[in-house]
């Protein structure tokens, strides 16, 4: 069965190969949560399978091991599956995707090659020993935020990084869903203290944010934006997820938690429940990579963190397109836009280790000059996100539609809200012609063209205006 890559993982896979064709030992791949990682791995490994070579994929968590198998499946590619509940590598399979708590008891298959998904997480020791049992295989790993909390570098495991396409690349082709983020001033933090690793010691938070005003702000904010949609909340900790779950019961929605302490056995259940028994799912750090549940249309973030890496992976649930779904609504009640920024912009990945903070040389969100913080009032404590702008104020972009909004507002004079505003319109109207017609469309057209053609085609001119007014009449 062949597996049609779009052109973004066409020109990710073409490159990674251009690096081992090289010579390239090892090399670190970095695309977006969204973008189908686990899809170019099935194209990578069906290409090892026609050579005869022997693949182990490992993946970090045992759901994980589900989404990767399904994918090589799907791809016609024959493979064993290895987990503490599982063993099926029989018959000799070349491909086997295993978790890594799972390897050092196992016996394995020399293998000819590695892929480590979610590879940020490859500096923690037991993939270290992995890597020092098998050194002479070749090295594939996998991210959509290659960086640490204690900023060490992946030098020592990776010779070369290979960049996919970015966040906002995909949003504005349409193939992750556009975003509308509201936020809270931060929460006073100021006498939290570190773990070991450099984010805030969870006991410390949890008394800070398991507050009952701030549960009945989220709950209040989530009615007035977001009653509508399927939400996965970011907790602290299980005692702050339950609370938070009771207290969208006690407002009468349909809510549970779930956190790691419960086994792959009773988080199935609630897992099946959510989006067909259950509204809003309240979790801790359990699905902040690899979970794949794309009709999710609002996120929570109540938990603070001082990682840029977990940051992106929690907005990273939401951004998936899904049928009828236009955009995705991220709550921030934890202060996480102002210490990172937006999810969607630049940052110079690199495989080095990064300065100390504040030196200004990667990935930390810049809140000065035009690239300001930028936020709209908005029902008393919560307001809009507007976006950071370039440093000229309108920048550029690879999108055509969009560089003409940007060069239309520097020959007018136009304030850069202008161009963050179109470029709105300009995504939701994408968003709905996919919807409608199963493609997006002309990547040159503007907004307008594509509400000529969505009237032309499908929807009269009195639905497409009750359609558009109905959304801005949200935003008023």
């Amino acid at each position: 069965m062949s597996i049609t890559l779009h052109d973004f993982q066409e020109r990710l896979l073409q490159d990674i190969r251009t690096v081992l064709r090289r010579g390239a030992k090892s090399v670190l791949a970095v695309a977006p949560t969204g973008s189908g990682k686990t899809v170019i791995m099935s194209r990578i490994a069906k290409g090892i399978c026609g050579h005869g070579q022997r693949l182990l994929i490992v993946v970090h968590r045992d759901e994980l091991i589900d989404n990767t198998c399904g994918e090589l499946q799907a791809a016609g590619v024959a493979h064993g599956q290895l987990n503490a509940a599982t063993d099926t590598r029989g018959d000799g399979k070349q491909i086997v995707v295993a978790t890594i708590h799972t390897l050092p008891r196992r016996e394995l298959d020399t293998p000819d090659w590695l892929i480590f998904d979610e590879c940020h997480l490859s500096k923690a020791k037991s993939w270290v020993t992995l890597r020092a049992r098998f050194p002479n295989a070749r090295l594939l790993g996998f991210s959509a935020t290659p960086c640490r909390l204690d900023r060490a570098g992946f030098d020592d495991m990776y010779a070369e990084l290979v960049l996919g396409p970015s966040t906002r690349e995909l949003i504005e082709r349409g193939y992750l869903t556009p975003y509308r983020a509201f936020v809270t001033d931060p929460p006073d933090l100021s006498g939290i203290k570190k773990n070991a690793e450099g984010d805030y010691r969870e006991t410390d938070l949890a008394a800070v944010m398991n507050t009952s005003q701030l549960t009945g702000n989220i709950v209040g904010h989530w009615r007035e934006h977001a009653s509508d949609r399927l939400t996965l909340v970011f907790a602290v900790d299980r005692a702050h997820a339950r609370a938070l779950a009771e207290r969208f019961r006690q407002a009468g929605v349909a809510a549970e938690s779930i956190d790691g302490s419960l086994g792959p056995k009773k988080r199935k259940p609630i897992l099946e429940r959510f989006g067909s028994q259950t509204q809003v799912l309240t979790s801790v750090l359990l699905f902040t990579e690899g979970w794949n549940r794309p009709d999710i249309g609002a996120l929570i973030l109540a938990r603070p963190t001082k990682s840029l890496r977990l940051h992106l992976q929690m907005i990273g649930r939401g951004l998936r397109t899904a049928p009828g779904k236009t955009d995705c609504i991220l709550l921030d009640h934890a202060g996480n836009f102002h210490e990172h920024g937006p999810p969607d912009a630049d940052r110079a990945w690199k495989l080095e280790s990064r300065p100390p903070v504040g030196s200004g040389e990667f990935p930390e969100f810049e809140r000065s000059g035009e690239r300001s913080f930028a936020t709209e009032e908005r029902s008393g404590l919560l307001r809009e996100f507007r976006g950071n702008y370039p440093a000229d104020a309108y920048g550029s972009s690879n999108d055509p539609a969009v560089q003409c909004l940007i060069d239309h507002a520097r020959r007018k004079g136009y304030k850069p809200g202008y161009v963050y505003y179109k470029r709105k319109d300009l995504l939701y109207a994408r968003a709905l012609y996919k919807r409608h017609f199963g493609c997006p469309p002309d990547p040159s057209w503007p907004a307008e063209t594509i509400e000529y053609e969505l009237t032309r085609r499908s929807l009269n001119t009195l639905s497409w205006n009750r359609i558009y007014q109905q959304r801005h009449s949200q935003e008023a």
